[in-house]
């Protein structure tokens, strides 16, 4: 998978967030806070230090992609508790918005650190 694919992956994600609390239907929050569950952390622990190297950037990824499951992990206990909070713990500026636009910064990095690898 691409970058640009995982981050899709975690918008999805916030969409389903999103849906359940207007549904009422529960999410798996154990599995959602477990950044090594997806696509993006098993390509990170496994494959990105052969593509990106060890370097910041690395560092970074792993970073900013355990801040995000772990601000998806109090929304979908929000969403399981069917508190009136979701709303605005995914609106813009929140955590969770912060992380996931932290994601998507990070997608721009490691398309240009794969680029120029690759160049």
């Amino acid at each position: 998978m691409t970058p640009d694919e995982f981050l899709e992956l975690h918008r999805q994600l916030a969409a389903d967030l999103a849906e359940a609390a207007k549904t009422g239907d529960r999410v798996d929050a154990f599995a959602i806070a477990r950044p090594l569950r997806c696509e993006m952390g098993h390509w990170l622990h496994h494959e990105a230090q052969d593509v990106i190297g060890d370097g910041a950037l690395y560092h970074e990824a792993v970073e900013r992609h355990n801040e995000f499951h772990k601000s998806a992990e109090f929304v979908a206990k929000a969403v399981n508790l069917r508190s009136s909070d979701v709303s605005r713990m995914l609106a813009r500026g929140s955590t969770f918005a912060i992380a996931l636009n932290g994601l998507e910064m990070l997608t721009m990095k490691l398309n240009r650190a794969m680029a120029d690898k690759a160049a």
